[in-house]
């Protein structure tokens, strides 16, 4: 699996997570959705990096890494503005606001992203998905 399909998916998985998440949310009128954007980051970095692993046997070089970190954080910043700008009406904020609330969330994304993709090696050692 090449790096640009590893960002498919994940920006696919994503982006359905986030809106099967925000109907959810909606339908039970929930006040809150502070965890939605997370859980959903961290399952669809685990899944696209699962995927790579068990297509190509093996796990990031140094290099690919890199280029899955940036990947992932560029289409959750699109996915952020995508849904941010859908929003900006009903939520009566302004354009200003949205870019430095994006921002701010993909500053904390990054974090996230860079430490889930490092994080899945081990347990794909352990299953036997790559080898060491």
């Amino acid at each position: 699996m090449s790096i640009g399909r590893l960002l498919f998916r994940f920006g696919i998985l994503y982006g359905l997570l986030l809106i099967a998440g925000g109907l959810v949310l909606t339908y039970f009128e929930a006040k809150s959705n502070s965890g939605l954007n997370t859980g959903a980051l961290i399952g669809s970095v685990a899944w696209a990096c699962h995927g790579f692993a068990k297509k190509n046997r093996r796990y990031f070089t140094p290099g690919e890494k890199t280029k899955v970190v940036l990947g992932m954080l560029a289409v959750d910043v699109a996915l952020q503005l995508l849904f941010g700008m859908a929003a900006l009406a009903s939520v009566g904020i302004g354009f200003t606001a949205l870019l430095l609330g994006v921002l701010f969330v993909a500053v904390l994304h990054s974090i996230l992203i860079y430490v889930g993709v490092g994080l899945m090696k081990k347990p794909l050692l352990k299953q036997g998905v790559i080898d060491g």
